[in-house]
């Protein structure tokens, strides 16, 4: 999957055609076209944008993981990476290290 494949199906799956994505974003038929097409890649407020139409992460739309957005992780991951986000370099790969550990057992 990529981005272009990515954007067509959340096109699709609203019943939308190009023109009415197009205008719902603010963007010309053709930037659409080219995006699905992976021949140019939008800007990053018009990426913003797209996101926020769908309502999915920028992640989700750049193919970096099946999952739509933060709200659709399960309960105990969203503490996980909300207690990891207060961590930097070391300690953040301590606990990754040790977090591997404990789901290997």
């Amino acid at each position: 999957m990529d981005f272009g494949k990515r954007l067509i199906e959340l096109r699709e799956e609203l019943n939308l055609t190009r023109d009415d994505l197009a205008n719902s974003l603010n963007i010309t038929y053709a930037a659409l076209a080219k995006y699905e097409t992976n021949k140019r890649f939008p800007d990053k407020e018009t990426l913003g944008k797209i996101a926020d139409f769908f309502n999915v992460s920028v992640d989700y739309l750049l193919c970096r993981t099946n999952i739509r957005n933060f709200e659709d992780f399960p309960a105990p991951v969203k503490r996980v990476a909300e207690l990891f986000a207060g961590v930097d370099g070391e300690k953040a790969e301590r606990l990754e290290k040790l977090l591997r550990e404990l789901l290997e057992k």
